[in-house]
């Protein structure tokens, strides 16, 4: 995967941002709260960086959502695949989108995903 060409610092810094201000030392340990924040941050900015790559005119079926995580991630170390199992086969075990942000993070699925592909793709900023 090549580096986006022009990709938005702000945007970057944006998300940079996020994280170092709602970090937490214990993933394990997340407020009450912090699950449903982390997935409306990120649906947003998700939607934000999809627009511009749209107005730059660029092919969309690049950055098509996948439909299923990479093998190359999934075999990585850190990958907890019974929580992937979890969240695909029994979502409903989830009380509230709340209790799913706080469990993707505390999974590590979160980080491994962006740790991960990072190195795969030659992408550190991803």
């Amino acid at each position: 995967m090549p580096i986006i060409p022009n990709f938005p610092a702000a945007l970057l810094e944006e998300h940079r941002l996020w994280h170092h201000t709602n970090h937490h030392s214990n993933p394990a340990n997340l407020p009450p709260g912090y699950g449903e924040k982390f997935l409306q941050f990120h649906r947003q900015y998700i939607a934000k960086a999809l627009q511009w790559y749209e107005r730059q005119g660029y092919d969309m079926r690049l950055v098509a959502p996948w439909q299923e995580v990479p093998e190359e991630i999934r075999s990585a170390p850190c990958y907890d695949r019974n929580a992937e199992m979890r969240i695909r086969n029994n979502p409903e075990s989830f009380a509230t989108a709340d209790e799913l942000g706080l469990f993707l993070e505390a999974s590590n699925l979160h980080g491994c995903i962006h740790e991960t592909a990072a190195k795969l793709y030659g992408q550190p900023d991803l």
